[in-house]
């Protein structure tokens, strides 16, 4: 079964499947003079253009766009990589089915990769030295395409090069309680700690050993975790279904900061200041390999980690493609994904692509028919080097920061369009769930014919028409299409899990969730205001500390969650938790007081 998944996340991320993030701010400014030709440039949305948009989005080009995205390995700056910003140029740059401008932004980013020479391995070694065991060094070929010399072999991006060699451990997840639990027992010193991926960051499992002794690290995929315990590659994983087959190895990037790490908060250019490798925070200290949950059966007793990786400083490409606004033009709503994969991609993230493809194609050429021209200027972006940590769209976002933060009212991601089953689901900034609803209920249920040619490919049809029709509206609605009542009621939501989980060891420290719950009120009751005023507020910016990453499991206001988790876990740290509650409590007054009509 395919899925057309939807997640709607705040910023520009590497999110998975179709995501849609939002900078809640500026609503539209009605400008005077001349507007470009083309249709709804003055009114309100144009509902008979959204279906036109819609009627036009062809699976057929979809599946051959993703056939041709995912031909070769295109690791971000290999030939293959190199060949899809080609292509990305090429049909943006398209005379009939183009956008106005295309471009390529090329950044130099540090990144690491393992040495084709060199391989990396994991080896089981006896007392003498004696070589038993040693990891495959590629996946087992079950098709063509993984014979192709241009498949990197597996390894952790951004591990550093080693030979450790101790006794083997076995530490779950990797994550401070697991070590913590183990060095109970064990003296974890000069040992090599085999863990399974999930629980925590990949680039946690080798910082939280390293604090205990351990002095390498091997991953595995758990087939329990990812295959509902399917193991065998005769009947039940890939090429029989889409189960991870046993030699199959998750690649990944192990570090934990975004971006370049070389120029944080600076754009990775020529002119830019570049730290020292040693400065680099968020790196693991120590060595690390993945291999297959087959290999991860095989290791016993003595156990070497050989990784002979390499970082160096290269230069990724972003393409950039625009359709200019003709009432609004300085205003944003920008479109992107990744560009670059591990190995050939076909799901993450050329299925996000061949959509975006489809769907700049459907707009370009309503442009340059003179169908359609949106109200404020929509950006397209091809993001290099994701897969190593966010970096080419980090990079761009950096460089441009100040207009961006000023000018964009909407980001739409779109990664894995189409995984598993055909359920549609939708996360991110509660004020556009409206947006969304309104276009999932006017696409409708994705209708699978196998009498029509690419009946397969329905899916991503069906993603390519939901994620362009909410483009559209953020694009061409006068007023943006957000609803800051919904915003309000999921702020009043995440109190009353804080208020639950927390507030019982809060009153023992003498902590008062009282501001707090005045400011979610407060922003309640403007909310519903503003609903009534919407159309008297114009360029005003909403901005929000209150969706981000957090590592606590409680699905409440992160920062507070996560001081919340540290302070039960130290015992001396409720003074952060007063002063996370101080940051959510003047956002909420402040956003509140943003809202109400002005005196």
């Amino acid at each position: 079964m395919k899925n057309w998944h939807i997640a709607l996340i705040t910023g520009i991320t590497g999110a998975v499947a179709l995501a849609i993030g939002l900078l809640i701010g500026h609503y539209a400014i009605l400008k005077h003079g001349n507007a470009e030709q083309g249709h709804g440039s003055i009114g309100d949305i144009d509902e008979s253009l959204i279906q036109h948009f819609m009627s036009e989005i062809d699976n057929k080009r979809i599946e051959d766009n993703l056939r041709e995205l995912s031909k070769k390995p295109h690791m971000a700056t290999t030939k293959g990589d190199i060949d899809l910003v080609k292509l990305m140029l090429d049909r943006w740059q398209n005379k009939e089915t183009g956008l106005d401008e295309a471009k390529k932004v090329t950044y130099n980013v540090w990144l690491s990769f393992p040495q084709k020479d060199k391989p990396n391995s994991v080896t089981v070694v006896s007392p003498n030295g004696t070589e038993l065991f040693k990891s495959q060094m590629k996946e087992l070929n079950y098709t063509k395409d993984q014979l192709d010399p241009d498949v990197v072999q597996p390894f952790a991006a951004y591990a550093p090069a080693g030979t450790p060699k101790g006794r083997l451990v076995y530490a779950n997840y990797g994550t401070m309680d697991d070590y913590q639990h183990l060095n109970q027992t064990i003296d974890l010193k000069n040992t090599i700690a085999i863990v399974k991926y999930g629980g925590t960051g990949r680039g946690n499992k080798g910082i939280n050993g390293a604090k205990f002794g351990v002095t390498g690290v091997i991953v595995y995929t758990d087939p329990a975790d990812i295959n509902d315990g399917k193991t065998s590659d005769k009947n039940e994983t890939y090429p029989h279904s889409w189960y991870l087959p046993p030699s199959g190895v998750e690649r990944g990037s192990y570090k934990l900061n975004f971006g370049d790490q070389l120029t944080p908060y600076y754009p990775a250019k020529d002119y830019t200041f570049r730290q020292a490798e040693s400065d680099v925070k968020g790196l693991s200290p120590i060595p690390a390999q993945p291999i297959g949950f087959e290999d991860a059966r095989q290791l016993i007793c003595e156990v070497q980690v050989n990784v002979f990786n390499k970082r160096e400083v290269k230069p990724s490409d972003n393409v950039i493609g625009v359709i200019r606004g003709s009432v609004e033009p300085d205003r944003y709503v920008i479109y992107g994904n990744h560009r670059d994969s591990w190995v050939h991609g076909a799901i993450d993230p050329s299925s996000g692509t061949a959509v975006m493809l489809e769907i700049t194609r459907v707009m370009g050429k309503m442009v340059k028919e003179g169908k359609w021209r949106p109200r404020r200027s929509i950006i397209f972006g091809s993001w290099g080097a994701e897969e190593f940590g966010l970096i080419g769209s980090t990079e761009w976002t950096e460089e441009y920061y100040k207009k961006l933060i000023e000018r964009t009212v909407g980001y739409i991601n779109v990664d894995i369009a189409v995984f598993a089953n055909a359920t549609l689901r939708a996360s991110g900034s509660p004020a556009v769930q409206s947006v969304v609803f309104d276009a999932a209920k006017q696409v409708g249920t994705v209708q699978f014919s196998p009498e029509k040619p690419a009946f397969g490919f329905a899916s991503h049809q069906t993603v390519g028409r939901t994620a362009g029709n909410v483009l559209m509206r953020l694009a061409d609605s006068v007023v943006l299409p957000l609803n800051i009542r919904d915003y309000s009621e999921a702020i009043d939501q995440l109190y009353n899990t804080a208020e639950r989980d927390f507030a019982p060891e809060l009153l023992k420290q003498n902590i008062s969730l009282d501001p707090l719950r005045s400011a979610v009120k407060k922003l309640k009751e403007a909310a519903g205001g503003l609903h009534t005023r919407i159309s008297e507020l114009r360029d005003r910016q909403v901005r929000h500390v209150i969706y981000a990453s957090k590592n606590s499991d409680v699905e409440t206001f992160p920062g507070l969650a996560d001081a919340y988790q540290r302070a039960l876990a130290n015992g001396n740290a409720w003074d952060d938790v007063r002063k996370h509650l101080t940051i959510v409590t003047y956002t909420l007054e402040s956003a509140a007081s943003t809202l109400e009509a002005v005196i």
